[in-house]
């Protein structure tokens, strides 16, 4: 545990996190409410959403709605992480991984009743990476041979898309891109009618979407709630009894109101809880609490551009070694996080389970201290941590400052609004700056490539800056590398030479919290996140709702 300054500190921080005083475990309202007979699902977004384009639906609140109206090719399995079915009712590569062969589902159909044909799949993956189009993630389908020259307005066409009849799809590659199947996962893959996108009495296709998921759009009121409802004719998934009819995603901006409206039976389904409110929910709502892991990671970043921590490994390995991961977990985190060795987070191939870590070792970090040139923190001067103005990120905050403050180094703590911290750390403006990630698809490649190949400096993800030559060469061959044990023990020996590098203070990958009524059955709480939460396997146990 922490030295004994540390740990009143921690206290004093853990008791400080708002209590919601809760006097019974009932609720005030009936959840699954009947609505016209209809079977309603209410659950929290905590804004309004930018669009509801799939092309551009790339935050979280937008994709929770997103990935009910439209479907991909194919989709990740919520229980098992694994690419499974979707709008293709089955595929096959060939040629080492260059060529994906899909074969369409014959009783899909969009919501205008059409059925979806091998043409949408091309009109959908060229609208993505047409920039008259500005969707956010054309880079899903940039693998695709000449989807670079139709992006540059050298080619009418994306050579690697191929269409035979209306059932079969045919992506040919530049080159092997071992996580392109999963890539086309990704809400923004997902296939649209024309018709609905070019309609010329509707100028915003984002706020009138039509797809062909298992609902669709009905309305949306800004700031207040966007309804869906079931569409009778989605075949992909058996319609489960009492399941779901009608989706409410009502906005609710403060998680502390929202925790009030969850127990007071006004939502079904509750993103988040408040800080301090975990244990509470252990001991009175246990059977509506779940806890599972994610695909995140937590960490704070060095500039490694600038002074001191430029060219100075064992600074930032004495860093690392000063700071109390545990205690962030098992306090401010309320035993839901687990301390990070490494950037890919446990359970996902490429994990190096074989790392030690930094654990809390103040003596060391001292040793470690005065071999950088910097004895007791004599001549370092104030190091600067920059974080987004968000309280828990400054309780966090608070607490690494004072254990660094133990081995003599002082630190000044600097908050910014989103968009500014954003700017900031991208232009490499800070020294130290909390970081985070959460990953767009289950797969090594998105953390270790995107987080440290000196390739993504800056906007793209790398935004220590880190450079390192074995690092750039292992990820570019892992992306070649069809056999996925092969490519896992390559990720693997990324992440050892990360960890040896430290480009960060490994902190913690977060594990996700969500509420859910009890007298909801067949729920199944992804791992990319619980915006994928699939409400169409839901299904309503009157007699457990009657008790």
């Amino acid at each position: 545990m922490a030295n004994k300054a540390v740990y009143h500190l921690l206290l004093s921080l853990a008791a400080a996190l708002p209590v919601l005083l809760c006097c019974s475990t009932g609720s005030a309202g009936r959840g699954g409410t009947l609505q016209d007979g209809k079977v309603v699902f209410r659950l929290r977004i905590p804004g309004d959403p930018p669009s509801l384009d799939p092309i551009h639906s790339v935050d979280l609140v937008s994709q929770a709605v997103a990935c009910n109206l439209f479907d991909p090719l194919v989709r990740l399995d919520p229980e098992t992480g694994s690419v499974v079915p979707c709008l293709a009712a089955a595929w096959e590569t060939a040629d080492s991984g260059l060529t994906f062969r899909f074969l369409l589902r014959r009783d899909v159909r969009f919501h205008n009743g059409r059925r979806v044909v091998a043409a949408d799949v091309r009109y959908s993956f060229e609208r993505l990476l047409d920039p008259a189009s500005a969707g956010k993630r054309p880079w899903i389908l940039l693998p695709l041979r000449g989807a670079q020259a139709f992006r540059d307005g050298r080619a009418g066409a994306v050579e690697g898309i191929g269409t035979a009849g209306d059932s079969l799809v045919v992506l040919r590659l530049e080159k092997p891109f071992a996580p392109f199947l999963v890539q086309l996962t990704m809400v923004g893959a997902s296939i649209v009618p024309r018709e609905e996108v070019e309609r010329a009495d509707r100028a915003d296709f984002g706020e009138h979407p039509v797809g062909s998921g298992p609902f669709r759009f009905v309305e949306w009121r800004h700031d207040s709630r966007i309804l869906l409802e079931r569409s009778v004719s989605y075949p992909i998934r058996p319609r489960p009894p009492a399941g779901v009819d009608l989706a409410d995603f009502v906005v609710v901006p403060n998680v502390s109101v929202a925790f009030e409206k969850y127990r007071a039976g006004e939502l079904d389904l509750l993103d988040q809880l408040p800080p301090g409110q975990v244990a509470l929910s252990r001991k009175r709502l246990a059977d509506q609490l779940h806890i599972w892991p994610g695909l995140s990671v937590r960490y704070l970043g060095f500039n490694l551009t600038r002074q001191p921590f430029k060219d100075n490994r064992l600074l930032r390995r004495a860093f690392n070694y000063a700071v109390n991961k545990r205690a962030i977990c098992e306090v401010l985190g309320e035993g839901v996080d687990v301390v990070s060795t490494g950037a890919v987070p446990p359970g996902l191939a490429g994990h190096n389970g074989e790392l030690e870590g930094y654990p809390y070792d103040p003596a060391m970090a001292r040793e470690l201290l005065a071999r950088a040139g910097y004895p007791g923190g004599r001549g370092l001067g104030e190091v600067t941590l920059l974080y987004n103005n968000d309280p828990a990120d400054r309780r966090v905050c608070e607490f690494i400052q004072a254990c660094l403050s133990e081995i003599g180094v002082e630190v000044r703590l600097k908050s910014l609004e989103w968009a500014a911290f954003l700017a900031a750390i991208r232009a490499g403006e800070s020294q130290l700056f909390r970081g985070s990630w959460i990953g767009d698809f289950p797969d090594a490649h998105n953390f270790l490539y995107t987080l440290f190949s000196s390739e993504n400096w800056g906007d793209a993800g790398n935004y220590t800056r880190f450079a390192d030559r074995a690092v750039d060469s292992l990820c570019t061959l892992a992306l070649e590398v069809v056999d996925q044990a092969r490519r896992a023990a390559l990720y693997r020996e990324v992440e050892s030479i990360v960890s040896d590098e430290s480009p960060w203070i490994f902190l913690y990958h977060p594990g996700q919290v969500a509420l859910l009524k009890p007298y909801w059955r067949g729920a199944a709480f992804p791992a990319v996140g619980i915006w994928a939460f699939p409400l169409a396997g839901v299904w309503l146990d009157r007699g457990r709702q009657a008790e």
